[in-house]
């Protein structure tokens, strides 16, 4: 029986190709969650942004309606109250949002180790 040597080295091609992007299909699986992680990290930062820079605009509107010192330190005060608030609101958020991910991409590593192929 004769083989054709073009078709051996063209098989033997394919089979090392097969090869090397199995192993590393787990690194882009991981790759993929990490870059899962920084746009949805990414897309909650620029919302409050967003949010923040409204409620800066209302604020500048708010004290261009004071018309005494009075009306005008309650405005400030509850600028500032709703400042902390939200700030301290998006750190928890951006944390859990983290701790979450964090998990996601460990879960999906130690399913996608080479051991776990071989088994």
């Amino acid at each position: 029986m004769s083989t054709n040597p073009a078709k051996l080295v063209q098989s033997a091609s394919e089979d090392a190709i097969k090869s090397v992007r199995a192993q590393f299909a787990p690194m882009y699986h991981l790759h993929e969650k990490v870059i899962e992680l920084q746009m949805n990290t990414l897309s909650q930062i620029l919302d409050f942004m967003g949010r923040r820079m409204k409620a800066q605009s209302d604020f500048f509107h708010s004290l261009g309606q004071c018309h005494d010192l009075t009306k005008m330190s309650e405005v400030q005060s509850r600028f500032w109250q709703r400042v902390s608030e939200d700030y301290t609101t998006e750190v928890g958020q951006l944390t859990e949002m983290a701790r979450e991910s964090v998990d996601k991409i460990a879960k999906a590593a130690a399913s996608k180790t080479p051991q776990s192929h071989a088994a």
